[in-house]
């Protein structure tokens, strides 16, 4: 079997030999690369069966970041924040391979430490992408960060790692990103270099031309990648002049680009200051003994097959009159290693270059690379005064020449090294005269102010205009009472939704905020409810009235009513995922002067469902002026939420109130043209909701809003851009006017202005003849004694279409004795008004109760019970009706039982026309069946005493009626309350038929129904079932059970049996997220003390319907830390 080394042999020599270009070579080096892992590894035949199932199964050529990954990218972040918030914004981003004690990584230090001294302001962040090679030992200096890419991404995929080194560019913005040898960051300038070169000033290191083995054809970072990145580099740096006079000839470039070509020759670490100690009186030894002594040979370097260590062996076995010293690791070639030779020596690794000489002083030191710049270990044992014997690779004949040194052919052969070390060893002197003159060259063109001095001239590397140069302006919490964050909710008639948006501006940031709720003018008879509802979530709400402004009027009073360091806007209608401003927050500190932070954004249907990612919509531009005037709606755009703005932004400009549409694209034009500092943040932290009648909106008002907007922005911009309205004109006819529905909308118009002029007005309802006609039907009420045996409640809000049917059914009733009280919640529509008008007064069994402003169905409904003078009520929605004989089949039940409270049936479900749907038995759950466990259990899990209630009316009141803490589902909390005192009975028999329609309330309420559901049933498991030990946070170290949905669902009797034994209930969401799953936990998160997630579409989807606070902004890894240390039990 072939070894692991001779396997990669091959495939490098056939990778380097295909006649193709670099990126064919790329994505078959990407493809082929876990094969070669798999062939490599231990376990050769399952891990070859699954890395190529990784390699060729179902792939794409974008493959999508998993969410461990872009989570990883938020803690880098994190991390990042709190070096900079130290050490300040970063300036300089260097990219390396790897980080051991080799060349490469010593310039990228030498870089990093000459940046940090030119800009004290700025900190340097060095990358290590291409390997998870790290070496410790190697010291780093003070205000210098270095991330390893493999300690945040999980993923083998080079193109996922590429992704991640892309977002982290678009985010930090570094005035320079310089790589030094980091295959991945080549492929970033080669595959995105013009995005890039927009963000940043691109530089990059090479050293030298590499050669395939045993001939003159090129490879390496030269040859595969400098011709077609060059474009987008502002500076190539080399070492030597040797590459670059090659480069230019090499690839015959013109004097424009040659001036783009840089030589920087490193400094040599043992002259720099404050590091090391003065080096050794002296550490060769030339001179000592005689000739015929035996010689001390240094080498020096990484042990792998391009330093040429095979050549070392051979000239060891020749020169055996010298004793060879080697110090060094295998980096590339791992299994490279020297065999046994009496006079080799090996002493390992070093990362100091005095760690060579503490075992004595050196005759010589050997070098035998295959190419080379100007290596580091050249000017380290020059200045330690060692003679050296090299050929005259790439850069070395510009140190080591017969005045210097020992210089040898390019290609030396063993004799040419032994007749070096001869002359060594017949002549020290001679050698001793040539280390000095080394010595003398190094110290003088290889100081380190020589070097900063170069860096200091590079053109753009360190006088280049900064983006972020204006200083740290680090969020920071400047007293009790100044939030860091104003979040600004606007809304008009959009209620319903703010329950989610506030819940999600709560999670959104763990430090201080205040939340500043606008209502503009809302017409809608419910928005007092919403509004008390949300200002009971926290004290940090604040509910702000004006009359109505339009939206950007709404925004700018929120604005102008914000006290934080930072403002974010939120439409009521959509959301942000928990930890979002958390995040913002880190890049604002990571770049200081930087005014808007833009994240990526989830698409959604109305109820947050069927969710989407539109990665292609922000992150494929630079978010330029140009991007905004030219590219808004043609694949760029970014809803509002996804920013985060510092708050003097918005002292130059505000949101245009003359604008009712397409308000966002002039205000981003105008922030753009301002000079404002925008920059990317990789990951999906806003939830953009489309409804259903947004995608029906006019085309013609759409395409008229678009055409007015760019007349103000060409205002604007006062001619700087003389093609931009013609480009605006251009969309509109391209898009606006030749859509189907512009025409089909332009075409109805007209219809509908030649109607208009030929139609005569319509006469409305007769309210008054309906009325007429009901009193007739239900005159049998007027009879109706003072004391009635049943009173029968009927809140209405609107549905006209449905309560003349349902009071007719009421004519239908048997014998039983009954009243009817009808409370009018201020129903917006006016037919309703006027129907009740008619009907007011007229049967003494029928009292009619009008609100002139909502007050909430569980406010109607104690109303109604408190009037009522029956000894049981009947409950009745307005949109339902009773089968005939419903109040007397009840009647019957309520004289045979007695001792009964509260007496429930089985209904029928109808749809708006009347027809039946289906037979609703025992409230309709098909996982609960009659007789199986006590009604209370059952209970616990579902309304199943639903239509037809009928409550004896003591016991209604006793408990304190229906509760505005439930509205919604107050029936379900009086039915638990209920059951805690009285008896509850179960007619099987459908009395009621239940209408499910378009404006039913379960439906456009559904989300706060679900919610609250979960708020009741959780406080009843913490009252039936004994509640488990454990904290909401998740910091309690008691034992807890983890329920994994998407493999089974767990059973309701399994999380009763958890909790009932103290356990803490743990939902693990993460990963791959099935629908099922997501609607279980919409439906009983009130059984889960934690929910754990990674991917921000479970949030999103679960926003409005949880209990409590299960989620938090950094719950994938927070809390998993702590559960992973607690599971007892895993399902």
């Amino acid at each position: 079997m072939l070894s692991k080394s001779r396997l990669l042999h091959i495939a490098r020599y056939f990778y380097a030999n295909l006649p193709l270009t670099y990126p064919a070579k790329a994505k078959i080096r990407e493809a082929l690369s876990p094969v070669l892992r798999a062939l490599t590894s231990e376990k050769r035949g399952l891990a070859m069966f699954s890395e190529l199932r990784k390699s060729f199964g179902s792939r794409s050529d974008s493959l999508a970041w998993p969410a461990p990954d872009e989570h990883a990218f938020v803690q880098l972040l994190l991390e990042l924040s709190e070096h900079c918030s130290r050490y300040g914004p970063i300036g300089s981003m260097i990219t390396v391979p790897f980080m051991s004690s080799g060349g490469a990584e010593r310039v990228a230090l030498n870089f990093a430490c000459a940046y940090r001294e030119l800009q004290p302001r700025f900190t340097v962040l060095v990358l290590i992408t291409d390997r998870p090679l790290k070496n410790d030992l190697m010291v780093l200096p003070d205000g210098i960060k270095v991330v390893a890419l493999h300690d945040h991404v999980q993923s083998d995929f080079e193109n996922i790692r590429l992704q991640f080194l892309k977002s982290l560019v678009q985010a930090v913005k570094p005035t320079v990103l310089h790589n030094i040898n980091s295959e991945l960051a080549w492929k970033l300038i080669i595959d995105h270099g013009l995005l890039m070169s927009r963000l940043t000033q691109i530089f990059a290191s090479i050293f030298a031309f590499q050669y395939l083995p045993g001939t003159r054809r090129k490879t390496g970072y030269a040859s595969y990648f400098l011709q077609p990145a060059l474009p987008h580099l502002h500076g190539l740096l080399s070492d030597n002049h040797r590459f670059i006079t090659d480069a230019i000839a090499e690839y015959e470039l013109d004097a424009t680009t040659s001036t783009k070509l840089h030589v920087v020759y490193n400094p040599c670490r043992i002259f720099l200051e404050k590091t090391l100690n003065a080096p050794p009186i002296s550490s060769s030894s030339c001179g000592a003994d005689g000739p015929d002594r035996r010689l001390r040979v240094l080498w020096a370097g990484r042990l792998d097959a391009e330093k040429r260590v095979d050549l070392l062996y051979d000239i060891a076995r020749r020169c055996v009159f010298a004793d060879f010293m080697v110090y060094g690791h295998s980096v590339i070639d791992k299994e490279t290693s020297l065999p046994s030779q009496p006079n080799l020596i090996l002493k390992g690794g070093f990362s100091d270059p005095y760690e060579l000489v503490r075992d004595g002083p050196f005759d010589a030191f050997l070098f035998t690379s295959r190419w080379e710049g100007l290596p580091n270990i050249l000017l380290e044992v020059g200045a330690l005064g060692i003679p050296v014997i090299a050929p005259t690779v790439g850069g070395v004949g510009e140190l080591i020449s017969t005045r210097t040194g020992f210089p040898l052919p390019e290609e030396p052969t063993v004799r040419d090294y032994e007749e070096a070390l001869q002359i060594v060893r017949a002549d020290p002197g001679e050698a001793a005269t040539r280390a000095q003159a080394l010595k003398e060259l190094v110290k003088t063109r290889h100081s380190w102010g020589a070097f900063r001095e170069s860096v200091q001239t590079i053109p753009g590397y360190i006088n280049a205009s900064d983006g972020f140069g204006r200083g740290n302006r680090v969020a920071s919490d400047s007293g009790p009472e100044n939030p860091v964050i104003s979040i600004v909710i606007p809304f008009f008639n959009q209620g319903q939704y703010l329950y989610e948006s506030v819940s999600s501006a709560l999670l959104a940031y763990e430090g201080k905020t205040e939340i500043i709720v606008v209502d503009d003018g809302s017409t809608d008879p419910k928005t007092e409810l919403y509004l008390s509802e949300v200002a009971t979530l926290s004290g940090k709400v604040r509910i702000v009235r004006q009359a109505n402004q339009g939206l950007s009027g709404a925004r700018n009073s929120g604005i102008e009513a914000a006290k934080g360091q930072f403002i974010q806007l939120l439409d009521a209608d959509d959301i942000l995922i928990p930890g979002k401003l958390d995040v913002q927050v880190a890049h604002m500190t990571v770049c200081p002067a930087l005014d808007v932070s833009i994240c990526d954004f989830l698409l959604s249907d109305e109820t947050v469902t069927h969710i989407t990612r539109s990665d292609a919509a922000i992150s494929r531009f630079p978010l330029t002026l140009d991007d905004f005037l030219y590219r808004w709606e043609r694949g760029f755009a970014i809803p509002i939420h996804c920013a985060l703005f510092r708050k003097d932004v918005f002292s130059q400009t505000r949101f245009d109130v003359g604008a009712r549409a397409k308000e966002d694209w002039l205000f981003w034009c105008t922030l753009s043209s301002l000079g404002c500092r925008l920059a990317y943040l990789r990951g999906h932290y806003a939830v953009y909701r489309q409804h259903a009648q947004s995608m029906r909106r006019s085309y013609v008002g759409m395409g008229k809003s678009w055409l007015l907007a760019a007349q103000k922005i060409d205002a604007l911009l006062g001619g700087k851009h003389p093609l931009f309205l013609e480009s605006a004109v251009s969309w509109f006819e391209q898009y606006y006017e030749k859509h189907p529905e512009y025409r089909q909308e332009v075409s109805r118009l007209q219809t509908n202005l030649s109607s208009a002029e030929t139609s005569t007005p319509t006469r409305s309802d007769n309210q008054e003849a309906n009325a007429a006609q009901l009193l007739r039907q239900l005159s049998f009420l007027s009879t109706t004694a003072n004391s009635p045996f049943i009173s029968v409640v009927i809140p209405v809000y609107n549905h006209y279409e449905y309560i003349e049917e349902c009071l007719r059914s009421l004519s239908e009733q048997g014998t039983t004795e009954f009243e009817v009280i009808c409370i009018d919640d201020a129903s917006p529509d006016l037919r309703i008004h006027e129907l009740m008008r008619g009907l007011k007064g007229k049967l003494t069994g029928l009292r009619i109760v009008t609100h002139a402003s909502n007050r909430g169905i569980s406010a109607s409904q104690n109303e109604a019970v408190e009037l009522a003078r029956g000894k049981f009520i009947a409950f009745l929605d307005c949109d339902d009706l009773l089968v005939p004989n419903a109040l007397s089949r009840v009647d019957e039940e309520i004289k045979q039982r007695p001792d009964i409270d509260y007496f429930f049936s089985d209904r029928w479900d109808i749809d708006e026309a009347g027809a039946s749907v289906r037979l609703a038995r025992y409230g309709g759950y098909y996982h609960l069946k009659p007789g199986n466990r006590s009604l209370r259990e059952d209970l616990l899990d579902g309304m199943v005493a639903s239509h037809l209630k009928v409550i004896r009316r003591s016991v209604f009141i006793q408990v304190n009626g229906c509760s505005d803490e439930f509205e919604g589902i107050q029936d379900w909390e009086l039915a638990l309350k209920i059951s805690e005192i009285g008896r509850l009975a179960y007619i099987p028999e459908p009395l009621y038929k239940h209408r499910i329609h378009s404006h039913s309330v379960t439906e456009s309420a559904k989300v706060d129904q679900m919610r609250k559901t979960n708020m009741l049933r959780r406080r009843y498991i913490d009252r039936w079932i004994r509640s488990a030990k454990c904290s909401v946070a998740g910091t309690h170290p008691g034992p807890s059970q983890v329920f994994n949905c998407n493999s089974a669902l767990p059973s309701l009797a399994e999380l009763k049996k958890s909790r009932s034994s103290s356990q803490c209930c743990v939902l693990d969401l993460r990963g791959p997220v099935l629908t099922s799953a997501i609607t279980f936990a919409r439906e009983f998160n009130s059984y889960f003390d934690l929910i754990l997630w990674d991917r921000p579409e479970v949030p999103a989807a679960l926003m409005g319907y949880l209990w409590g606070d299960v989620l938090s902004p950094h719950n994938a890894t927070r809390r998993s830390e702590v559960v992973s240390h607690s599971v007892k039990g895993d399902h």
